[in-house]
């Protein structure tokens, strides 16, 4: 007994030294953190090294145990572990900031962050920068200076009394401070010839020799036997033929091994920064084959839970992949989230299936930083919208190859989204070429590629193939009617041509049928514009107060201003009066101001010359508008304002100006200038009348006028003097034909039916 206990003392030390430390991690947003163990009695330390950071435990030997680091953390900052017995290297994915700060006495914390997030802990100052090849080359230099050369000496005259001549070079390898711009320069130099290094190697073009090399034979470069026969003859060494040589650092390469000269190839970074995902990751024209769905679907099903009961991530996540290959996005996204670390830790597979459940954008896609990384991340970046607009030519072209290598059935499904996003990016061509991937095809074109088909059409101006295509697809009662029904209401609204009553019924319809959906609201719009253009302005009316009320959100200040628009220019006399009264000014006064001026100029000609100018005086006086100008000139004139006639026209020019400056001076009781306008306007019977009323009436009035002439004549005549000769009686006799011609020349004037009572002017 005594034996065994000092025995189980001299073993318990061992097996409490035997506790490896153990490494915990966590994902936080923008940075990852491990958490190791110290063990009792050791001291941590960190340093930081290019490319990786080393923890290293004082007094502990037992190594690390990192068997869960990555269960819960993705390797786009921490890419990789090594651990040694008292050391752990931790392999940097990315120009990360390190913090490092111990968590009370018995774990010491790391934190890994992408660039660019801001940590609180204190930071790990940066690794030295690595000495470049042209630095190492400096230093050896300096500390190990070359031997002095020996001088050759050449005779150039007898063997016995000869003169040499000797060169020798003894220019200092100095170098001078470089500006930081050559700094840069050089800087990036260095760092492109390290890639292209890197990228040659890894295929292959750059190899190193298998063997070591062999030192360099010193050659003299003259035989100097020919002058001295004393000295000892230089053996030449025969060649030996290149077929019989081994050549270890050489290798015969095509120009497609050239870095960049495969576009598509997969490449380990992307342009942003990111890591690419692993080739083959997003193949899935490879994650089911040619049985049935069912059998596919219940293998996948039998493998998803363990004998315990337990989730089985592999097989959640092939179940998932069999779905999509099979175009369920929404049952590929349950089963990623069965387990929440499962989707979070393949992104990638959580938005390929709400792109597939969606059909189109999404809107934070893990595939905008890896657009360029090879076909496949090119395709479903353009799917879910990630991309910039100026998209590039050359991801269209990577997009449509890695269409081209999906299934039938798959392409049929995407190709028409694939088309769509290419056409709102700006590149009719890459859409077209995606529809044609379908053409080729025995089947006939599904709706929503003739769909697709459509948006071509409207692009390229065939307005007529592409309403008759619309028509078309909205009359299938398939999946795509509803898109095609809104499509076509759009585009008669943009070309400004009616609708039928038939295709305003069928919007209802499916309005009604999807109003729970997301294209519930869509639909209920597009049917009330169905409605204006129908011209049933009263349902139209009625379904926009169902729709968005007297709400101030923009959707529905937006249907009100364009049921405004539609009123105006399109709706019959009593029904415009009938509802344009009872919008509110607030609406009235968001119009644009050409459509402010159209409301009141159909006021006007109504004769509601007062609506008409509260709308007018909602526009700004400035700049000067001359359409707006002479409808409020008008609309004075007909609220008999002729003062603010004449100043709405101060600054105009023109024939209408200089008519409607003649009625407000004939208004303003200034007939003389009112004549005179009329007379340049060439309005002969207003400018007659004008200058009946003038002051100067009868120099104005001509004397072969129909009305006034002979009556201006008889008040110009005079009286002719008293003549003796002809006595009394023929004195009376010319005084009663001058009474006649008088009395004739009144009762004309007062019976002429123009100057009646209630007469126009």
């Amino acid at each position: 007994r005594p034996m065994a206990f000092c025995l189980l003392l001299l073993i318990a030390p061992c097996q409490l030294r035997a506790e490896p430390s153990f490494v915990q991690s966590g994902e936080h947003d923008g940075f990852s953190r491990l958490v190791a163990d110290v063990p009792p009695g050791s001291r941590w330390q960190v340093r930081r090294e290019p490319e990786k950071v080393i923890l290293a435990l004082t007094k502990h030997k037992d190594s690390f145990d990192t068997t869960q680091v990555f269960d819960r953390i993705s390797r786009s900052r921490v890419g990789d572990l090594a651990a040694t017995s008292g050391e752990l290297a931790i392999m940097l994915g990315c120009d990360c900031t390190v913090s490092v700060f111990p968590v009370g006495t018995t774990h010491v914390a790391i934190d890994i962050a992408a660039p660019g997030v801001a940590l609180a802990t204190p930071l790990l100052p940066p690794a030295p920068p690595v000495k470049t090849a042209e630095d190492a080359a400096a230093d050896l230099v300096a500390n190990n200076p070359p031997p002095p050369v020996a001088p050759i000496a050449l005779p150039v005259g007898s063997r016995g009394n000869g003169t040499s001549r000797q060169e020798q070079s003894d220019t200092p390898f100095d170098r001078e401070v470089m500006s930081p711009a050559a700094m840069a320069a050089l800087t990036q130099v260095q760092q492109g010839l390290i890639r292209e290094l890197g990228t040659a190697a890894t295929r292959g073009v750059l190899q190193t020799a298998p063997g070591p090399l062999s030192a360099p034979i010193v050659r003299p470069q003259i035989d100097a036997s020919a002058f001295d026969p004393d000295l000892p003859e230089v053996s030449v060494e025969e060649p030996v033929p290149l077929a019989e040589r081994r050549i270890g650092n050489m290798r015969v390469t095509s120009s497609l091994d050239l870095p960049g000269a495969q576009t598509h190839q997969t490449k380990p970074v992307a342009d942003a920064g990111a890591v690419c995902p692993p080739k083959g990751a997003l193949a899935l024209a490879r994650w089911g084959d040619d049985q049935p769905f069912h059998v596919q679907i219940s293998s996948a099903r039998r493998q998803l839970f363990g004998e315990f009961d337990h989730l089985d991530p592999d097989a959640a996540v092939r179940l998932a992949q069999v779905y999509l290959y099979f175009g369920f996005g929404a049952e590929a996204t349950e089963v990623l989230s069965l387990d929440p670390q499962i989707g979070r830790d393949r992104p990638y597979l959580r938005a390929m299936a709400e792109v597939m459940e969606r059909g189109g954008t999404i809107a934070r896609s893990p595939f905008d930083a890896v657009a360029d990384c090879d076909p496949e991340t090119a395709l479903w970046a353009l799917l879910s919208g990630s991309l910039p607009r100026d998209t590039r030519n050359a991801d269209a072209k990577a997009a449509m190859l890695a269409m081209n290598e999906l299934p039938v059935h798959l392409r049929a499904f995407l190709a028409p989204a694939l088309s769509r996003t290419l056409l709102a990016r700006g590149n009719p061509d890459a859409a077209a070429s995606a529809l044609r991937n379908l053409e080729r095809l025995p089947d006939a074109l599904p709706a929503s590629a003739r769909l697709a088909q459509a948006h071509l059409m409207l692009d390229k101006g065939e307005t007529v193939d592409a309403t008759a295509q619309l028509e078309d697809i909205a009359g299938e009662n398939s999946e795509q009617s509803p898109l095609a029904l809104i499509e076509l209401v759009e585009n008669q609204l943009k070309t400004n041509q009616p609708i039928s009553p038939e295709i305003a019924s069928l919007v209802e319809a499916y309005a009604q049928e999807l109003r729970a959906t997301e294209l519930g609201p869509k639909l209920r719009r597009a049917h009330i514009f169905a409605l204006l253009r129908s011209n049933q302005f009263d349902r139209a009316f009625a379904a926009a107060a169902e729709l968005g009320g007297r709400t101030g959100e923009p959707e529905a200040v937006d249907l009100r201003l364009h049921l405004i628009r539609e009123l105006t220019q399109a709706a019959d006399d009593v029904v415009f009066l009938e509802h344009i009264f009872e919008q509110s000014d607030t609406d009235i006064a968001r119009l644009a101001p050409d459509d402010r001026i159209g409301l009141a100029e159909r006021m006007l000609t109504l004769g509601f010359a007062g609506a008409a100018q509260h709308v007018i005086g909602t526009l700004a006086d400035r700049p000067l508008n001359e359409r707006r100008q002479i409808l409020a000139a008008r609309i004075a004139l007909a609220l008999e304002q002729p003062y603010q006639a004449q100043a709405a026209l101060i600054g105009m020019q023109g024939a209408d100006v200089t008519r409607l400056l003649a009625d407000a001076k004939r208004l303003a009781g200034t007939y003389d200038e009112a004549h005179q306008l009329y007379s340049e306007t060439d309005q002969p019977e207003r400018a007659l009348q004008t200058a009946w009323l003038a002051e100067d009436w009868q120099s104005l009035t001509p004397k072969e006028a129909p009305v006034f002439g002979p009556a201006a004549a008889l008040a110009g005549q005079t009286v002719p003097p008293q003549i003796e000769s002809g006595g009394m009686l023929a004195r009376t006799a010319a005084a009663l034909e001058e009474s006649l011609t008088a009395r004739r020349t009144l009762n004309h004037l007062l019976g002429e039916a123009a100057l009646q009572v209630g007469a126009e002017n």
